[in-house]
């Protein structure tokens, strides 16, 4: 099994990865002050397991729905990619939820509202050429985008939870 790419090609779709990677550092660069450390590495930890996850599940044979970049192989954007962009999405996304202390039905839109973006997003990726989908479909990245949302919030709230009975 090969592991990494043997030879570098720099082209658009590690330029829209670099591009994005750089943006969203500088915001939550800005954020993180404005939440406790041990929650945004828990945050960071659990998205980067989760895409990993994914990864490894449906990205891989025998399912193998998806190459990313330019090869069927793992590339050193591929590590950036999970590293920084997506734990970034998930920390944005319980930061936004925490700082206006959603409830109910808007809890629920604005899950509905992130994952709709999200596949958005990931539509761009794939006309960027960052996603090479090999029998995936975009409407199912919506479903998968609701339950790592939710998988987040639960995960975020238990970390809350733990906190205040480690400080009290």
């Amino acid at each position: 099994m090969i592991i990494f790419a043997d030879s570098i090609k720099w082209d658009g779709n590690e330029a829209f990865i670099l591009g994005l990677i750089l943006l969203l550092v500088a915001l939550q660069w800005y954020l993180i002050r404005k939440f406790p450390l041990p929650v945004t590495v828990s945050i960071w930890v659990l998205n980067y397991l989760l895409v990993k996850l994914a990864d490894l599940t449906i990205g891989v044979p025998p399912l193998d729905f998806y190459d990313t970049m330019d090869r069927p192989m793992y590339e050193w954007s591929d590590i950036s990619t999970h590293a920084f962009v997506y734990p970034i999405l998930g920390f944005l996304f319980i930061y936004a939820y925490q700082r206006w202390q959603l409830r109910g039905i808007r809890l629920a839109a604005y899950i509905v509202l992130w994952s709709a973006v999200s596949v958005v997003f990931e539509w761009s990726a794939v006309y960027s050429q960052i996603f090479h989908y090999k029998g995936w479909k975009i409407g199912w990245s919506f479903f998968v985008y609701l339950t790592v949302f939710l998988i987040n919030l639960i995960f975020y709230e238990n970390v809350q939870k733990w906190l205040r009975a480690v400080v009290k």
